[in-house]
């Protein structure tokens, strides 16, 4: 009889090292992917966007199409500097959609 009880704490232990194994695996993707999404957040929200404007072929950074001033600018859309309303981006140089 001692012989099957022996064996289940060695069987549980593997199994929850295993367990353990798998938790920290899951922890540290859950913690690269929270410094990837801080980092779009913070950090890379501060650099100027360039954009290729299709029309002249260059590459600006794009300013609004109601007053022509810089934006803020959010996903296929911004929020122009000059009257805080929703915007396209337009090319400086030809006025032209980006």
């Amino acid at each position: 009889m001692g012989l099957p009880g022996s064996a289940l704490p060695y069987q549980a232990t593997d199994g929850s090292l295993q367990c353990l194994a798998v938790g920290v695996i899951v922890g540290l993707l859950v913690l690269v992917l929270l410094i990837l999404m801080a980092y779009q957040r913070y950090l890379a929200k501060k650099r100027p966007v360039q954009h290729l404007c299709r029309y002249c072929g260059r590459l600006v950074t794009a300013v609004s199409d109601c007053h022509h001033a810089p934006v803020k600018e959010e996903f296929l859309h911004g929020v122009c500097q000059a009257c805080k309303k929703d915007c396209k981006l337009v090319c400086p140089t030809c006025h032209r959609p980006v």
